[in-house]
């Protein structure tokens, strides 16, 4: 963006401290690679901190790529130091005004974290930055809007951006704790209901033990009998 447009003025936002510091060492470890391939240009980061608002009028008025990265909750307070236009070090004027004249890239990362639902406080925060374009970056989007580039669980595998996990299961053998059926055999008589013989974990005194026994549908063997009894000899 800063080749092909002129940008030089980009605000991170992320939703806790670690990933502000994840998103910082992000920076610093490709600053060297990002230098050589856009020929020496350099880019100069800094974590928003209250009590440096100097900083933030220098990243309104620098000419160089300025990179300032804010957690939603430094800056999503009305009442927050973020708005306050008494500061001297700002010349009299909000660090959110400064922020705004220079209509910033804004990135947001996990924006359903950050922006706290349609009229929550961080959406509220982003906005008051007046960002020229906010680029969003979720894996769980809840309100897309204009999808730029879509990575799915299964491209990030087919491309090894993830971790391959490799899933077993596990099972106890010849453990009587489990249900336990067996057959065993059948039998079929005329005037009798058709059964089996099937074994079975039995509960005992000493503990479950295998036992085998007829299996048989009592319905139909009352209506077997019953048809035996009425059957002339």
């Amino acid at each position: 963006m800063n080749r092909k447009h002129g940008f030089t003025k980009f605000v991170i936002v992320v939703p806790s401290v670690a990933i502000r510091e994840g998103a910082k060492k992000s920076i610093e470890q490709t600053r060297e690679h990002f230098a050589s391939h856009f020929d020496g240009v350099r880019v100069n980061d800094f974590v928003y901190d209250r009590t440096k608002l100097g900083r933030v009028r220098e990243f309104a008025t620098a000419a160089d790529i300025q990179v300032m990265i804010f957690t939603i909750q430094s800056i999503n307070s009305a009442n927050n130091v973020f708005y306050d236009p008494n500061q001297e070090a700002l010349g009299d004027q909000a660090a959110a005004e400064w922020v705004a004249k220079t209509r910033p890239i804004l990135l947001v990362d996990e924006p359903q974290s950050v922006e706290g639902g349609l009229r929550g406080a961080g959406r509220k925060a982003l906005e008051a930055m007046q960002p020229l374009v906010q680029f969003k970056y979720t894996a769980t989007p809840v309100n897309p809007v204009h999808t730029l580039y879509r990575l799915d669980a299964f491209d990030a595998f087919q491309l090894g951006l993830v971790k391959r996990i490799w899933v077993d299961g596990a099972s106890v053998r010849d453990a009587a704790n489990g249900p336990y059926v067996q057959l065993i055999d059948t039998e079929a008589k005329k005037g009798q209901a058709p059964r089996a013989k099937i074994e079975i974990h039995k509960q005992f005194a000493s503990g479950p033990k295998p036992e085998q026994v007829w299996a048989y549908d009592v319905t139909a063997s009352k209506t077997c009998q019953a048809a035996a009894q009425s059957t002339p000899g």
